[in-house]
């Protein structure tokens, strides 16, 4: 056995962005991150940009992050990631680095629109009730795309 000149421990913080999973958006549209801490058992929301914390994307091509925002806006057709950076954590390369968290954002063109009804979800209405409508959109893999207020 030979002895060990020294161990490197990393200590992370448990950080997620919401939304985490992957999200499909339509071209020049964007997606709003939120950086949340969990930290004994309590969820802190954290302020986004920061000196400690930025974003980062994979693939410049599709879009980009704001400077000053948590918001990601989609230029071209793609799929990439957005990735939370650590400034902590910089120059830790090496086989052994970590990426922190990180989620995939789709931009896409829509293949089918949805109405959506409510309340009862049914296409025979009556004049004298009041309903709620809403539009889903969907790309052609049939995943659902994230709408803003003003679309």
């Amino acid at each position: 056995c030979t002895p060990v000149d020294s161990v490197r421990v990393l200590v992370m913080e448990n950080i997620m962005l919401s939304p985490s999973s992957d999200v499909y958006i339509l071209p020049l549209s964007y997606v709003d991150y939120v950086v949340e801490r969990r930290k004994y058992g309590r969820v802190e929301i954290l302020s986004v940009p920061s000196e400690q914390y930025k974003f980062k994307v994979a693939n410049e091509t599709v879009g980009y992050v704001h400077r000053d925002l948590p918001r990601f806006t989609g230029v071209q057709l793609g799929q990439t990631d957005v990735i939370l950076r650590d400034a902590n954590m910089a120059g830790l390369g090496g086989p052994h680095s970590t990426r922190g968290p990180s989620a995939g954002v789709h931009v896409v063109l829509p293949a089918r629109m949805e109405w959506l009804v409510y309340p009862g979800g049914v296409w025979v209405l009556e004049r004298t009730r009041r309903y709620q409508m809403s539009v889903e959109l969907s790309d052609r893999l049939k995943h659902r795309i994230m709408l803003q207020d003003d679309v």
